[in-house]
């Protein structure tokens, strides 16, 4: 868990638009960065202390935190602790959801000015969750099928960054990080499981600002390797031993036009993947997915865009491995069975539409923006799961052929009075 008040900023790429982010199917990426120190703090001030509290009767909880920033020189500082207890939960049909909970969380970084070309940081984040909670969430009442449940999570990062001030070609970024997460659960007829899944990996990005004819560019390349591991325990066999290994290459340019209100993106990333599980063997795939994306403001009230690109998504160790009950009908087990011959899930993804922004429509200091698109995909081996209750079985497949598509639209109105927001998809 992380107080939403530190999250400093979050980017959001629908669909498969991705180059720096890797490719993950049709979802799309949101990524998340936590704020400094110099954030909080006033010009001028060099520390402070924030504090906060709450209560509420929906869920019956409580919560504290604390956050202490500090910066002096080169050298800033962050530190949060948050403490949440929870209990049952009303549900608008006047019946109560049995939960139990008390997580807690810490969150600490830091960073060092070495010089003026080098600059280093670090961070931790601990979070614990001791929790009664039911087995099938879909349960709506009753205390049948409750289960305790513990987590622990501990993720550390480690970056360091070379940006020479009077070279505009080189801003080098190194970062290396782990994530461990252990979940322990009295499963079925009170039997322990858990599980532990970790994530390791390093990521080095370089980005680099030039003016080549016809206009600015802002390139980004680099590479980034992870490995996953997953290692069940105790009756836990729904969650497959196996390993994962990502290898990554990518590359984007960001062109602004410098004679035209024009902006271009093109780029490419490579995966290579590598999945391995003890009792059946190892699988690789590899994919090349570029994209190119354009937009063109006429005026200054006016944009319109368009982009086509495309994504690789490999098969998980869940959709791969798996071999336990999915589920029981009428006393009878319905098995999940592996498939190893489950092919990575390939796409491609076409976006045009327009968004509009003007100033001063009703009053002196409003604002009205409106944004409307269109996107289609076609997905090749698309991962999909059958669930057969004639032979009761369960299991993942490849759809040769998938499509899907539709419409978004947002607008947004804001004065010094109201603001208003309105979607449609």
């Amino acid at each position: 868990y992380l107080d939403p008040a530190l999250v400093k900023r979050i980017e959001v790429v629908r669909g498969p638009n991705s180059s720096l982010y890797g490719s993950g199917g049709l979802g799309g990426v949101v990524d998340f960065r936590t704020a400094d120190a110099a954030d909080f703090l006033p010009p001028g001030e060099t520390n402070g202390l924030s504090l906060w509290g709450n209560i509420a009767s929906g869920d019956h909880s409580t919560g504290s935190g604390l956050t202490w920033f500090g910066k002096t020189g080169k050298t800033d500082a962050l530190l949060s602790v948050i403490m949440r207890k929870r209990g049952n939960i009303y549900q608008s049909d006047g019946e109560r959801a049995p939960n139990k909970e008390k997580p807690a969380a810490l969150f600490a970084k830091g960073s060092v000015g070495i010089t003026d070309s080098n600059k280093a940081g670090a961070s931790l984040r601990l979070y614990r969750n001791n929790t009664t909670e039911p087995g099938n969430p879909t349960q709506t009442h009753g205390d049948s099928g409750l289960r305790d449940r513990k987590t622990v999570q501990n993720d550390v990062q480690f970056w360091y960054q070379y940006a020479p001030v009077d070279n505009s070609l080189i801003n080098v970024k190194s970062t290396l990080y782990l994530s461990d997460i252990t979940i322990k659960t009295n499963g079925h007829n009170k039997t322990a499981e858990w599980r532990n899944n970790r994530t390791s990996g390093v990521n080095v990005v370089n980005r680099s600002h030039t003016l080549i004819f016809p206009g600015a560019h802002q390139l980004s390349y680099g590479a980034e390797y992870y490995r996953q591991q997953q290692k069940p325990e105790g009756s836990a066999t729904l969650y497959p031993e196996g390993n994962i290994d990502f290898t990554s290459l990518y590359f984007q340019d960001e062109m602004t036009m410098k004679s035209y209100p024009v902006n271009i993106i093109v780029g490419s990333r490579y995966d290579r993947y590598k999945s391995f599980n003890p009792r059946a063997g190892e699988l690789k795939a590899e994919r090349l997915s570029p994209r190119a994306a354009i937009s063109v403001s006429p005026t200054d009230w006016l944009m319109m865009y368009g982009s086509i690109s495309s994504a690789f998504r490999a098969p998980t160790m869940a959709e791969m491995y798996r071999d336990d009950v999915h589920f029981y009908r009428k006393g009878k087990p319905n098995y999940w069975v592996p498939n190893l011959n489950l092919k990575p899930e390939n796409n491609i993804t076409r976006e045009i539409g327009a968004g509009i922004q003007l100033d001063g429509l009703l009053t002196g200091n409003d604002r009205l923006q409106l944004k409307g698109g269109y996107f289609g995909t076609d997905a090749r081996n698309y991962i999909a799961t059958r669930v057969d209750m004639k032979r009761m079985r369960s299991y993942s497949y490849n759809v040769s052929r998938a499509r899907i598509w539709g419409w978004d639209m947002q607008g947004n109105y804001q004065s010094d009075y109201f603001d208003w927001m309105l979607s449609y998809n």
